[in-house]
C-alpha cells in the first residue's frame, strides 16, 4: 500500500488524520500520531504491512456496516 492509497482510504472513510491513526493503532499524543500518519501519506516513510493490513480491515469493516 502506498502513502496515496493511504490517504485516499482515510478520506473515503471520513476520518481526519489523528482518527485516523489511532484507529489504525498508533499510540502516543495527538502530534506523534498526526506526524506519524502525515509522514505515511506524503511518502516520507512506508506503509509497514501492519498498518497497511489493518486499513485494509478498517475500510472493509466500513464496507460491511454500509449494507
Amino acid at each position: 500500500m502506498t502513502g496515496m492509497d493511504l490517504r485516499q482510504l482515510r478520506r473515503a472513510l471520513g476520518l481526519g488524520v489523528v482518527q485516523f491513526g489511532y484507529a489504525l493503532g498508533f499510540k502516543g499524543n495527538q502530534n506523534t500520531v498526526s506526524v506519524e500518519v502525515r509522514e505515511m501519506e506524503s511518502g516520507k516513510k512506508p506503509v509497514p504491512d501492519k498498518t497497511a493490513a489493518r486499513a485494509r480491515e478498517l475500510a472493509a469493516s466500513a464496507a460491511r456496516n454500509l449494507r
